[in-house]
């Protein structure tokens, strides 16, 4: 089972949903007028990219484009080169050290990853893509206590409006933490709020990992192939089989 990671986190889905579906993308506006006027509410490293000529600003955007096809295509060199020669025009821009952090997560270099997403909470200290980001860093480093925290913290502060499949990747990121920890009565209130009819692979990759955890591989796969068999190799799906694969519940590519 070769899973393609798309993820907030972020970047798995949870980043990935925060950020309207992609790893958060630059935002970012058009030229300045003559006059040089831009919104008050705008932050500084937009104010600075708009200063940019057109030839740059449009080379800069090529080059983080292409960055985040490779990071989707699972190309985390060439991403991080990307992303490199896009500083080489302008630096500031928040999303590069998102992007650039996300993939050294996935090559597990934790601590470099931690760096980048601490650069940018220093620019955005609000930001709940980034929150997002550093509470699955700090899942797979094993400490568990601490993701809990922040994607409780995340849940308390999305709006009631928010995509339910984002808040069932996060109660099932919290989950899986539980049941790593051991913590199973604690886990089974997470578990008892899936439901095997709702739109979402959620409730068999809680199966699954409930049957990985005790040692029951076939159970456990089995699960997971039944979900692939309802919702197809679908974003979502392969979002809940990282998580999975992330955690070490389950061997990559199985």
């Amino acid at each position: 089972m070769k899973s393609t990671f798309l993820i907030l986190p972020l970047l798995s889905f949870t980043g990935a949903a925060l950020a309207q579906g992609k790893p958060a993308a630059a935002e970012l506006p058009p030229a300045q007028t003559e006059d040089k006027t831009v919104p008050d509410d705008m932050p500084q490293w937009m104010v600075g990219f708009t200063n940019l000529p057109e030839k740059e600003r449009i080379k800069y955007l090529t080059l983080f484009q292409q960055a985040k096809d490779d990071f989707f295509a699972r190309n985390w060199f060439s991403c991080l080169e990307k992303l490199d020669n896009a500083e080489q025009i302008y630096k500031g821009n928040p999303h590069i050290h998102t992007l650039r952090g996300s993939c050294y997560m996935e090559i597990g270099s934790y601590d470099t990853a931690l760096a980048e997403y601490n650069k940018v909470e220093a620019i955005q200290p609000d930001d709940l893509t980034n929150k997002a980001n550093i509470a699955t860093l700090a899942m797979l480093q094993g400490k568990y206590e601490t993701s809990i925290k922040l994607f409780r913290e995340i849940l308390d502060a999305l709006p009631g409006d928010s995509n339910p499949e984002l808040l069932n990747v996060l109660k099932f990121k919290i989950y899986a933490s539980l049941v790593k920890m051991g913590k199973d009565q604690e886990a089974a209130k997470y578990a008892a709020e899936a439901d095997i009819l709702e739109d979402s692979p959620r409730f068999y990759f809680m199966e699954a990992v409930r049957y990985l955890q005790d040692k029951n591989m076939s159970k456990g796969i089995q699960s997971i192939r039944t979900a692939e068999k309802i919702f197809g190799s679908t974003p979502i799906f392969q979002t809940y089989l990282r998580i999975v694969e992330q955690m070490k519940f389950l061997p990559t590519g199985i």
